[in-house]
């Protein structure tokens, strides 16, 4: 009797872990890299960076969000993002940052951001840094970059700057 006790008991355990297990599962949060979350460093890509992406400037001109909203820079040249490496760098209307870059043909993902912390008021920068956290993959067609982001949370789109 006892032993159909105990084996009851270590089958009930075992069933209530794998539920817990898979409602973790299943809420786990993307593994986006946030300054929230000092140890969600993105993994280092195969190659530094795409060939396409390494060493280039691109301007933003909009985010354009799932839900349709559109936000744009007033001035486009000051929100320039940099790539170079496993890194990049980024000036906005208000204040620059950096971080970790990590990208693997077409996947993308950026974090680390580290800013300086000027108060501007009417910046688009807390958006921006927002947007950038959720990349998941990127696009180049001529001139033109993509950021898309993780579950088809939005796109950024960005123009070359030569020179």
């Amino acid at each position: 009797m006892t032993k159909k006790v105990i084996f009851v008991a270590i089958l009930a355990l075992i069933v209530a872990a794998a539920f817990f297990i898979a409602d973790m599962e299943q809420t786990k949060a993307p593994e986006v890299a946030t300054t929230e979350q000092p140890s969600g460093t993105p993994q280092q890509a195969n190659s530094p960076a795409a060939p396409g992406v390494d060493g280039t400037r691109w301007e933003w001109r909009q985010t354009v969000n799932a839900d349709g909203t559109v936000t744009k820079p007033a001035d486009p040249s000051k929100f320039v993002i940099t790539f170079s490496g496993d890194t990049f760098s980024s000036t906005t209307d208000c204040n620059s940052m950096r971080g970790l870059l990590a990208v693997d043909g077409e996947v993308m993902s950026m974090g680390q951001i580290a800013s300086t912390k000027m108060f501007c008021e009417g910046s688009l920068e807390v958006e921006y840094a927002q947007d950038l956290q959720l990349v998941g993959s990127h696009q180049i067609s001529g001139d033109t970059l993509t950021l898309i982001q993780l579950k088809d949370a939005g796109t950024m789109t960005f123009a070359r700057v030569n020179g």
